[in-house]
């Protein structure tokens, strides 16, 4: 597997994530064929990261509106969403680092040359592959009897070591790693905690998981990091998707897994290969 840069097109692997192999391992992981969606119902009222545009929904068509000129009622609508509002996956050319008057991305790609009118030239969402990998649920709350971890709380290694333990759980190489903190409570009831509170990684538990080999980190949480973060701009974001090439998925559904104890499962989840975007809207599943 390369960590190289990834033009346009060129699907071959995406940080730690590659062309993915459905394999008797893989299969095996599903045991009842029980299927649980991860989505966040995208509806108007969801919380959205400071300054991001909201959710905007607007019927384009409705019916009746067509019966003069077309003999089959239609309805149809418009959708404008931020890139990483709901429930996304971060693409590789979402975070960069500073370098002086330089901007780098993962595998020190040039960011400035990198982009341009059109969006990025390199690790857009359309080099995504299909994602399909072994997952597990680190039920991080629950392992510490919490319905919901405290506000701003850092995950630690020593905190995920021990979910692990708990739940009878291990996170192995190619794993796509889904932390519960229970901030799903504040969804829609309380958006302002929800996006500006939220326990997740610091930097112990985001070396942790590369360690063990995560390809992917998701969470219930606006974003896979402590908030507000342990150090500045947004240190576990850079260390996973700058310099590991670890991606991230946020604003995960995890409450049905959690409900029903499930920590290992067939994870499947399809970006959008939008050319030059730094994220998709994603609606992943679990099979268990």
């Amino acid at each position: 597997m390369t960590d190289s840069p990834i033009q346009a097109g060129e699907i071959r692997s995406f940080g730690k994530m590659s062309i993915p192999f459905v394999t008797p391992k893989l299969l095996s992981l599903i045991k009842t064929g029980k299927v649980y969606s991860l989505e966040q119902i995208i509806e108007t009222g969801i919380p959205f990261w400071s300054g991001h545009q909201p959710l905007v929904i607007s019927p384009l068509l409705r019916h009746g509106d067509s019966q003069d000129t077309y003999p089959t009622s239609i309805a149809n609508d418009f959708l404008s969403l931020p890139m990483h509002g709901s429930t996304h996956i971060d693409a590789l050319c979402h975070i960069g680092k500073y370098e002086g008057d330089d901007v780098l991305l993962h595998g020190g790609v040039d960011a400035k040359a990198s982009q341009n009118n059109r969006g990025q030239l390199t690790y857009g969402a359309e080099n995504f592959p299909p994602i399909i990998l072994r997952g597990v649920l680190l039920d991080i709350a629950a392992s510490k009897g919490l319905d919901v971890l405290p506000p701003s709380y850092g995950i630690t290694g020593e905190d995920i070591a021990a979910c692990e333990e708990k739940q009878n759980t291990r996170i192995t190489p190619d794993t796509a790693v889904l932390i519960r903190t229970g901030y799903q409570k504040f969804w829609l009831s309380d958006n302002n905690e929800y996006s500006s509170s939220g326990a997740g990684p610091n930097i112990d538990g985001a070396r942790y998981l590369v360690e063990k080999g995560a390809a992917i980190v998701g969470s219930d949480t606006e974003s896979v990091e402590q908030q507000p973060p342990e150090g500045p701009g947004l240190p576990v974001h850079q260390y996973l998707i700058f310099e590991n090439g670890v991606t991230h998925i946020e604003e995960l559904f995890l409450e049905d897994l959690s409900k029903d104890k499930v920590y290992e499962f067939l994870f499947i989840c399809l970006p959008l290969r939008i050319k030059g975007a730094t994220g998709s809207v994603v609606h992943p599943i679990a099979i268990c």
